[in-house]
């Protein structure tokens, strides 16, 4: 049995459209897990629509969040972006297999899995913290914005 991750309030960023994105890929990695022991009728297709659903909303959920992040000033947007982009070309190479037929469920889980808690308990957690502490006007504000010092 796979141990699936749950949201909790402690991953919450603080913005609610954000909060509910992130549920939600939490919700399609469940289904993923939920994809790796079927082999009835049907189960390839339903992989192959979770894939379909994991990219699109993957995507959608970082351009939403770059947003918020370049909004607010967020000095590590190019990393976030990159840790992004990694996801997006791990998720290409699982569609471009699932394409020619390899359906590589335990890997995708893992991808999924180890990216979510990764990104989500770090990197996430810091433009939180950044947000929460006032971001750019609070840095600038204690000289910590200030090339100068």
């Amino acid at each position: 049995m796979v141990q699936k991750i749950s949201w909790n309030s402690e991953l919450s960023v603080g913005n609610a459209t954000l909060d509910k994105q992130h549920r939600k890929l939490l919700e399609l990695c469940s289904q993923v897990a939920d994809c790796l022991e079927d082999t009835g009728p049907g189960s390839s297709e339903r992989f192959h629509m979770i894939l379909n659903d994991v990219g699109d909303y993957a995507f959608q959920h970082f351009q939403t969040e770059e947003a918020y992040l370049s909004q607010h000033g967020y000095p590590l947007l190019v990393e976030h972006k990159a840790e992004h982009m990694g996801l997006l070309s791990q998720l290409s190479q699982c569609f471009f297999a699932a394409g020619r037929g390899v359906l590589d469920r335990h890997g995708m889980y893992r991808i999924l899995s180890e990216w979510l808690s990764r990104h989500m308990m770090e990197s996430d957690m810091q433009y939180r913290d950044f947000i929460r502490s006032g971001g750019v006007e609070a840095a600038t504000a204690s000289g910590k914005g200030d090339c100068s010092s």
